[in-house]
């Protein structure tokens, strides 16, 4: 009873104060949007968020497993804290780089927390679309573009993640073609509608597996 009240106020807590990082990002306060960020990570999180912005995501986990009855509930926050940090800097700073770092660090950590399961992310799942649309053009490793991929799967933006499989593909990704042939057939079992909606219809589907046969035969 007492983990259960404590993560409803924790909550309660940070709805307050992401209503006030919106608000003042919508009227382009960025200053107090940020120290609003960097008083959520001393209050809530415990941790200066310069630490934060220093650790990789293995540190970032050791960090929360400290509290591990709190661990994804501070994990989401810090994972969304960034993403907010990420878009403020994009938008006073313009610096597409600093930006870039703190889209990665907020997905990887995102992903981290659900394994892939994106059905309990919640009303996160805005955050991790944001932060994951940031990232689909941009120059990044073969590991992060292979969580984008099953990330737009699993989310039903099936042409965004057949999108990403090509560029696996042209980077020789390990295990790749196997891995695009489960897609086609996973995606063959979805009605027309759902590849519709996933703006992948179902002669777009043909073509892709058709593809990828031709380039095991080969």
């Amino acid at each position: 009873m007492i983990t259960r009240d404590y993560i409803m106020r924790l909550i309660r807590r940070f709805t307050q104060a992401i209503i006030k990082i919106l608000k003042a990002k919508d009227e382009q306060n960025f200053d107090i949007a940020f120290d609003e960020i960097k008083k959520v990570y001393n209050e809530l999180i415990g941790i200066d968020p310069m630490l934060i912005n220093s650790f990789s995501i293995p540190q970032i986990i050791e960090f929360l497993n400290k509290n591990p009855e709190y661990k994804k509930e501070k994990g989401l926050i810090v994972a969304k804290l960034l993403k907010e940090e990420g878009e403020l800097v994009e938008l006073k700073e313009k610096d597409s780089e600093r930006s870039l770092a703190l889209y990665l660090k907020s997905f990887n950590l995102f992903t981290e927390l659900l394994n892939d399961n994106f059905n309990d992310a919640g009303n996160y799942l805005d955050d991790i679309n944001h932060a994951a649309n940031r990232l689909k053009n941009r120059s990044i490793s073969g590991e992060v573009k292979y969580k984008l991929f099953r990330y737009f799967e699993v989310s039903g933006s099936f042409a965004e993640a057949e999108n990403i499989l090509y560029d696996l593909i042209d980077s020789e990704y390990p295990g790749i073609i196997n891995e695009a042939e489960q897609f086609y057939n996973r995606l063959e079992a979805k009605s027309d509608e759902e590849l519709l909606n996933g703006n992948l219809p179902r002669y777009e589907l043909n073509e892709g597996k058709q593809y990828i046969l031709r380039k095991k035969i080969y």
